[in-house]
Parts: structure tokens; sequence; C-alpha cells
């Protein structure tokens, strides 16, 4: 199952365009600035043909469309799509799910009694440290501290290179990759 979280640390205004940056779309000309009247929901926007393919699950634009739920809701809608006899593989993804504000959060729903997780995996653009003990909580979720058995994390992590957008200073941050490498029996990988 993947949970969406809205809110990112980026825009990369680059992808899809020339790779001569003076005939790039100016950003208030991005898809996700743009104005769609009819649309209510954000599954209904259309996917971007230039930029960040996601950008309507960070744009500020469409904030007020986003799910602001409470954690047992979100529980309980993650466990709608899941068979009772399956394994539970939770995807968290974004925009960025491990800005700061989520990782308490993401803690909350990772230990939530109705959740019986064997695998996570964080989509992460590879650039928020840790913040608030988050290393020692995933040091006891990838241990078994906190459920019945050791639960497998992986780290899908998509830094942006420079046809992103993003400065190379913001964007490349291999202190963060090994921050989340130095969290044990988990995987990590670049794409």
């Amino acid at each position: 199952v993947f949970l969406r979280v809205f809110g990112c640390n980026f825009e990369c205004t680059g992808f899809g365009q020339d790779r001569d940056r003076s005939k790039w779309l100016p950003k208030d000309q991005m898809p996700h600035n743009k104005d769609y009247p009819d649309v209510k929901a954000i599954e209904d926007l259309p996917v971007p043909h230039v930029g960040c393919d996601s950008s309507f699950s960070w744009g500020k634009k469409w904030g007020h469309l986003a799910h602001y739920d409470d954690v047992d809701t979100i529980v309980d809608k993650i466990n709608s799509f899941i068979p009772k006899t399956e394994p539970i593989h939770l995807v968290l993804t974004g925009g960025e799910p491990l800005l700061k504000g989520f990782q308490p959060a993401m803690s909350d729903i990772i230990l939530h009694k109705k959740l019986g997780l064997n695998n996570i995996t964080f989509e992460t653009n590879c650039t928020q440290p840790w913040k608030d003990n988050f290393d020692k909580f995933m040091h006891g979720l990838t241990a078994g501290d906190y459920t019945k058995h050791p639960v497998h994390v992986t780290w899908s992590t998509s830094p942006k290179l420079s046809i992103s957008g993003e400065e190379w200073t913001r964007a490349i941050r291999p202190g963060v990759a090994y921050q989340y490498s130095q969290i044990p029996n988990t995987h990590l990988y670049f794409k």
C-alpha cells in the first residue's frame, strides 16, 4: 500500500524540459501552478508533462485538496486495501515523507496497534537528516523492539541531479545517505 504525503522541499522544475535552460517554462507556468477550476480532488489533476510528476502532491496551490486525516483514519484507510492474510508492505512516498514534521507522525502510523507491518519502503529524495530521535526509533523498529518481529526497511532514494533544476548543494547530500545506511538490517539504493 502506498501512502503519499503532501509536501516537499523541492520543485524539480527541470524534469521534461529542454537542456537549454533559456527554453524552460517559467515557474509560474509550470503545470502545478496553472488553474484547473473544475478539479475537486488531487486524484483528478493531470499528470504533469514537465517538472515533478507528483507536483500536485506538494504544490501549495493544491494543499486545500489534500486529506488531513488523523493517524487512526490513515491506518483504517491503509487496512482497507490489505487482505487480512497478507503481510503488509507500506510504501511511504510524497512529496517527501521524511520532512521534519512527518518523521514523528510516521512513527505513530508505523507502530499503530491496528497495523501489523512487515516491510516499509521510504521513497525519499535523500536530503532529510534525522529529526527528533527518529533514527533511534528506526533502530528499534528494525531490531524488533516494538513489534513481534523486526520490520524490514528499504530506503528507495532518488537524489535530484542537475537536470532536476535543483541546486547540487541542496540536492546531493551524501551525509544523509550515510545516516540512512547506518540503520541496521535495512537496504538502501539510489535510483
